[in-house]
């Protein structure tokens, strides 16, 4: 399967192609590489390895990444000698959630098409920042007028820097209902009750909750909440004021 390109969401491994003709990969070595699951401190960064094993010099024509957000470590007008090599280093940005890849172009002026251009592929999966499960909530007056959402990182200390939650229309209101610790002491996960507002039009609306972090790694995380209003409305009302962390267990 070909990698997508730019920093989507990327297949686990990719079928790797050994080079041929007088420009080489290292042969320790592939032209796709599948870094698989990374830690939060890691970097999705790989160096590969060109050897030419011709007679006289190549020198790189372009460098083209698949997306201006990754970085390359040769430049054009770099070359590689005869009978010499190159390290090619190729990274990935660190601020994506899960699966990312990238394909990186690197064009000589071989005689040879085959080695006129020489590509590489590098994914990796990075650890999700912060989700909420279930990702949608959806309220329905009358049968299903509330709901639990739990929210979880993979970036260690970011549930313990939680500041607020607010809803962006109004149409739903919000109770922090637990905050589960685990045996060290850090933040496992944090709970909110959604319920629908007294004050809800009718028909079908869209809002958000909007919950918070004093963490560059992960300001916040929107959550779409649908809710349908059409049925009879309770007579209940809730506060629908932002929660706080100090209320959190």
């Amino acid at each position: 399967m070909p990698l997508p390109l730019g920093c989507m969401p990327a297949p686990a491994s990719v079928p790797s192609t050994q080079a041929s003709g007088p420009l080489s990969t290292d042969p320790s070595a592939d032209r796709s590489v599948d870094l698989g699951r990374l830690g939060p401190d890691d970097l999705p960064t790989h160096v590969f390895e060109l050897r030419n094993t011709t007679g006289r010099s190549i020198r790189i024509t372009a460098v083209e990444k698949s997306c201006g957000c990754q970085s390359v470590g040769v430049r054009e007008g770099d070359t590689i000698p005869a009978g010499g090599s190159l390290k090619v280093s190729y990274g990935l940005p660190n601020d994506r959630s899960g699966p990312v890849g990238g394909q990186l172009t690197i064009r000589t002026d071989a005689e040879s098409d085959d080695v006129a251009a020489v590509r590489f592929s590098l994914s990796a999966t990075m650890p999700r920042r912060v989700w909420a499960e279930p990702g949608t909530l959806r309220l329905s007056r009358g049968t299903a007028e509330s709901a639990t959402v739990v929210i979880r990182s993979d970036l260690p200390g970011v549930l313990e820097r939680y500041t607020h939650v607010d809803t962006v229309r109004g149409h739903v209101t919000i109770d922090q209902s637990e905050t589960v610790r685990r045996s060290d002491g850090s933040v496992e996960q944090i709970t909110f009750e959604v319920h629908m507002s007294s004050a809800i039009p009718g028909g079908l609306v869209n809002d958000y909750l909007s919950v918070h972090f004093a963490d560059e790694r992960a300001p916040h995380i929107d959550i779409l909440v649908q809710a349908d209003g059409s049925a009879q409305k309770s007579t209940s009302s809730q506060s629908s004021s932002p929660i706080p962390a100090e209320s959190a267990p």
